[in-house]
């Protein structure tokens, strides 16, 4: 639906000038209907009705994660002689005056009237709506978030305000919403640069605004503005210690929080590692300080709204200083304005990746299938030159900074990120050049390629280091001498506060001792199938080569339904997925049976059992095709809901939507 513009006059949400541009029959309806005394501090436009003498109520809200606005609106109904005959119809435009200034711009979405109250209300939203409920499919190449914004706001005829700059990137969509298609851009540039971002429609066109730069000129007291304010903080999801083993089951350490509160005991979680994942990465992200939340009512400030902020002096809860708006809401009735606030300590946006990085693949990084992360970086270095000895070295440091994890932050001030855990100026290259070159700059590929970019030249300091250890980057390919390789690279890329290097030796000797007599290591082989369909009674893993690592378990708090599990980082194409026993496929699809679950594939084992595969990047089979244990169903993805790449696997009994089973039984 493309927005009204007015042909003669642009409102600029002027109250004076939207008067002066109504026709003569607008105005003369309004002037017949005004038997209501009405404050003339709220004006009510329907399609440039004045419907101002029928107003009762009104809400208006919104949130950090709502690109659209809400209006709740009331008006009086009755069956009264003198009541003005006049019908507010779905998808009407409704335009809100306050004090003189148009507030709100959007369309009757929801009617609701009410015979007891003798009103009709209705829920309109601004055109935020738009981007919230249209999905597009777009690829974009070396594009900044403004020209993305204005390409999807054209096919939508959606009218551009303000955007702010952001960073080059690389982006395929494929049924995303407009909503996560522009917030994609802005998310990357806030991890580039540390700036939220939120947006808003003003007058009917979009803004993308910096979130939390803008602050109300007035501080917030209870003498002038605050009625009510409260201020939470609960310990009870506390966890303040984590004991933590290795995928062997032997202990890995013990890991505490850093917190300013004092526990009075242990809070304690377990964590084991699965193969491939990073204990300490693992273990610390299970650590919970104490929550905090806050709100504050008052007489409603128009000025007050989400994505900006305030500063309050409220000496009762404590709550003193500068905070953000993540939600408000603002009430009109009976003469009175007042609001509702929702206030953050710290400034986070709503941060969105959807889509995928179209990879700039080469014969380096071979064939990945069913590959660990560690065996995948062996045969990158590999094949980049590197000797057994320096490539283990390479490796030993990267398992010292993040275990391989490569989305992993640092712990405690979240400045390092990734395999190498680039920091400061660093890790903003990496983010702007994995953007530019068409890397997901998340994923194993996109590091490894960053790697190499610096050791090239990217990183003067690097090279300048290597010319004097061991004659440059060539020279290191060279190296045969484990420990030797481990220390330079360790002193000329890594340059850590406090290197562990013993830990660093032992890693990449046993990296080394491992595999080097490989110059690439093989790919598991992944079965075609004979298309029986046969069952063997037992369930398999669905990754061949046992590879993977569990994410999230069945049951918990959210009820979950199966097992995640996950063989890469990033949002792109991860490993084959095959069918854990032999069967005939049920259904094949996008969103068959749940749009969450996006590209998904059942199977009917025959033996009363059943099994889902959810969230895959591509299926190979079709419903009522014949599959065998080990065969290829398709490839793990990040389709649906979903946040990263990843297996959603269910087993169940009794038919395609029967009793859940947990996979834990079998595996």
């Amino acid at each position: 639906m493309a927005l009204p513009v007015y042909e003669d006059q642009d409102l600029r949400g002027d109250q004076q000038a939207f008067l002066d541009s109504l026709t003569a029959d607008e105005r003369r309806w309004g002037n017949e209907h005004s038997w209501v005394p009405v404050s003339g501090e709220i004006m009510v436009y329907v399609n440039h009705f004045d419907i101002s003498g029928l107003f009762s109520s009104a809400t208006w809200s919104g949130s950090k994660s709502d690109v659209a606005r809400k209006l709740e609106i009331s008006i009086v109904s009755d069956d009264n002689y003198y009541m003005p005959a006049f019908e507010v119809k779905m998808h009407d435009m409704i335009q809100f005056f306050v004090d003189g200034t148009e507030i709100f711009r959007g369309y009757v979405m929801d009617i609701n009237r009410s015979l007891m109250d003798k009103t009709i209300s209705y829920t309109c939203y601004d055109a935020g709506i738009f981007l919230s409920k249209s999905k597009g499919k777009y690829k974009f190449t070396g594009v900044t978030p403004p020209e993305v914004v204005q390409t999807v706001c054209a096919d939508f005829d959606i009218p551009v305000a303000a955007l702010e700059e952001g960073v080059n990137y690389t982006r395929i969509h494929d049924n995303d919403s407009i909503y996560d298609i522009i917030m994609t851009g802005y998310t990357l540039t806030s991890q580039s640069n540390g700036k939220q971002y939120y947006l808003r429609f003003d007058l009917g066109a979009l803004s993308v605004l910096e979130k939390g730069k803008i602050v109300y000129e007035y501080m917030l007291t209870v003498d002038r503005d605050i009625t009510d304010a409260s201020f939470q903080s609960s310990s009870l999801n506390a966890v303040n210690r984590v004991k933590a083993y290795n995928s062997d089951g032997t202990e890995a350490g013990v890991f505490s929080l850093d917190s300013e509160y004092d526990f009075p005991g242990v809070l304690q979680a377990v964590y084991k590692a699965e193969n491939g994942s990073s204990v300490s990465g693992g273990a610390e992200a299970l650590l919970q300080d104490v929550e905090l939340s806050a709100s504050i009512d008052g007489f409603g400030i128009l000025d007050c709204t989400s994505g900006k902020a305030v500063v309050v002096s409220e000496p009762t809860t404590g709550l003193d200083g500068l905070f953000y708006i993540d939600s408000d809401t603002h009430t009109f009735q009976n003469g009175f304005h007042t609001m509702s606030l929702d206030i953050a300590f710290e400034n986070v946006m709503d941060q969105v990746l959807a889509g995928n990085v179209e990879q700039v693949q080469s014969s380096a990084f071979g064939s990945s299938s069913g590959l660990t992360v560690q065996e995948r970086v062996w045969n990158f270095l590999r094949a980049q030159g590197f000797s057994a000895a320096a490539t283990a070295a390479i490796m030993g440091n990267i398992q010292q900074e993040s275990g391989f994890d490569p989305t992993i932050e640092e712990i405690g001030n979240a400045v390092g990120f990734g395999l190498c855990q680039w920091s400061y100026e660093r890790r903003t290259n990496l983010i702007n050049w994995c953007n530019n070159n068409g890397y997901d700059y998340s994923t194993v590929e996109g590091q490894l390629a960053y790697l190499i970019y610096e050791l090239e030249g990217g990183d003067p300091t690097c090279v300048s280091l290597m010319n004097q250890m061991c004659g440059g980057l060539e020279g290191f390919k060279q190296l045969t001498d484990v420990a030797l390789a481990t220390q330079i690279f360790q002193q000329c890329f890594e340059r850590a506060g406090i290197p562990n290097m013993g830990n660093r030796i032992d890693a990449a000797n046993e990296f080394y001792n491992k595999w080097k007599d490989y110059e690439q290591i093989p790919a598991p082989t992944v079965s075609v199938g004979d298309g029986s369909g046969a069952a063997t009674g037992s369930f398999g893993w669905p990754f061949p080569g046992g590879v993977g690592t569990i994410t999230q378990y069945f049951g918990g708090s959210n009820g979950h339904r199966g097992w995640d599990i996950s063989t890469t980082g990033g949002s792109g194409a991860g490993s084959p997925v095959v069918a854990i026993d032999g069967g005939v496929v049920e259904s094949a699809g996008w969103g068959v049976g749940s749009g969450t679950y996006g590209n998904v594939v059942t199977i009917n084992h025959g033996n009363g059992y059943y099994s889902r595969y959810a969230h895959l990047y591509s299926i190979s089979v079709s419903a009522g095709q014949s599959v065998s244990k080990g065969q290829q169903l398709g490839i793990e993805g990040s389709t649906g809901n979903s946040s990263g790449t990843h297996l959603h696997i269910e087993i169940l009994s009794g038919g395609p939507w029967g009793t859940l089973i947990d996979p834990g039984y079998y595996w």
